[in-house]
């Protein structure tokens, strides 16, 4: 599935995440869900749209907590 393909990229990249990255993907996750709603999927087309939101959403939940802990760092830095 193309989706692991992403996930490695995304885990190489770690120490990267960015807002920018993280509104991409959830914006990704949103047209995914939309087109799906707009149309009448096979249940074969609604569980690989349902995997890759389930991936996408792991990501962004990933890198929002990456995110976390690079402020959380810059804080700790400025005390």
């Amino acid at each position: 599935m193309m989706s692991n393909t992403n996930d490695q990229v995304n885990t190489e990249n770690r120490n990267t995440a960015t807002l920018d990255g993280i509104l991409t993907m959830i914006e990704s996750i949103y047209q995914i869900a939309d087109e799906i709603l707009d149309k009448q999927a096979t249940d074969y087309q609604l569980e690989e749209a349902l995997g890759f939101i389930s991936e996408k959403a792991t990501l962004a939940l990933m890198d929002i907590e990456e995110l976390k802990q690079q402020i959380i760092g810059l804080v700790d830095l400025g005390e």
